[in-house]
């Protein structure tokens, strides 16, 4: 699996709302929407965006200032907090080694 396609985070303006994420998905690749603040976009090949009107934009590597998470809900800030975490390389022990590899067990398919 390779990277994942690098997106940039939408926040608009509490009166924007779904008019504000139809003009986005006219404008670029929405790849998931919390209605009616948060979209996330496809970043263009330069990673930024033009001006949006109403809206703020961050990639993922740019901090979220507070003032601006506080007047969020706290599923909007559980959203933009997935959406970071999914970005940072997760460790897995044994990822990729088969099941039988020294120190790994294979699961024990007789009890389910």
């Amino acid at each position: 699996m390779g990277e994942p396609t690098p997106e940039v985070l939408v926040i608009l303006d509490e009166d924007t709302g779904e008019a504000g994420i139809a003009k986005l998905r006219a404008r670029a690749a929405v790849t998931q929407v919390m209605p009616p603040r948060l979209v996330l976009l496809a970043a263009p090949p330069s990673g930024k965006l033009e001006s949006l009107p109403q809206a703020e934009t961050f990639t993922v590597d740019e901090d979220i200032p507070d003032s601006l998470l506080q007047g969020l809900t706290g599923s909007e800030q559980l959203f933009v907090q997935a959406w970071k975490q999914r970005r940072h390389h997760k460790t897995r022990p044994g990822d990729k080694l088969a099941w039988d590899a020294p120190g790994y067990s294979p699961p024990d398919l007789s009890t389910s």
